[in-house]
């Protein structure tokens, strides 16, 4: 299979029998290394990896073991001089330029000129979104249309309120410690965005549509900064 932009021959060194991610680092300039020495350090930590340049990108595909995850994760901040953003792991080459999206993605969605690096989301559900990203925004502005017509203050508070409900698996008497407000306030803002939507997070239909709709709207925005 396609391996995407590194040659086969160069991966031969990878082993098979772990996991593999992409990282994908802005150049600064014309093609200049954000992430120079990266391969040496790499090694360094018993991982091996296999690095192109591009004019835009500097990228590479990491052979490593899942309990050597964190510590790749670790060093990428010392070495990375700009943005950089890291693909969810993966077992085939054949996958190779799934990942490189979803790496560039990431990156995507740190604000240009930040030093800093960040993982793209392991949910399948991200991935999904991210592969038709105009899918995603017309999803986006079906399911939250008449949210994102309110002053952007209101529709900012309703947004985060969804997105910490999502993440506290549906108690609002958890989203109330982390937002700092009473439960009723939770409440009250839910109920507003099931009547300005149209739909429930009670509903298990209606709460597929927010949750798929929230993660593109995410997605969406990351990329406009």
């Amino acid at each position: 299979g396609d391996a995407g932009p590194w040659e086969a021959g160069r991966l031969l060194g990878l082993s098979l029998d772990g996991v593999l991610v992409v990282v994908a680092g802005e150049t600064r300039g014309l093609a200049e290394e954000s992430l120079a020495g990266i391969e040496g350090r790499l090694a360094r930590l018993g991982i091996v990896s296999a690095w192109q340049l591009t004019p835009s990108v500097q990228a590479g595909v990491v052979s490593l073991r899942e309990e050597q995850y964190d510590a790749m994760l670790a060093l990428l901040p010392e070495v990375a001089l700009a943005r950089t953003g890291v693909s969810p792991v993966y077992r085939s080459l054949t996958d190779t330029p799934r990942a490189l999206h979803l790496a560039r993605t990431a990156l995507a969605g740190i604000s240009p000129g930040r030093r800093e690096v960040r993982a793209f989301s392991a949910s399948p559900l991200a991935a999904f979104v991210a592969h038709d990203p105009d899918e995603g925004r017309r999803l986006a502005n079906e399911v939250f249309g008449p949210v994102l017509d309110l002053l952007a203050e209101e529709r900012d508070v309703l947004l985060e309120t969804l997105r910490e409900y999502f993440a506290a698996g549906g108690a609002s008497e958890q989203v109330a410690q982390v937002m700092h407000c009473h439960a009723n306030t939770i409440r009250n803002r839910l109920r507003r965005i099931r009547e300005l939507t149209g739909r429930s997070p009670s509903d298990p239909r209606d709460l597929a549509e927010l949750v798929t709709a929230l993660q593109a709207l995410e997605l969406s925005s990351a990329r406009r900064h």
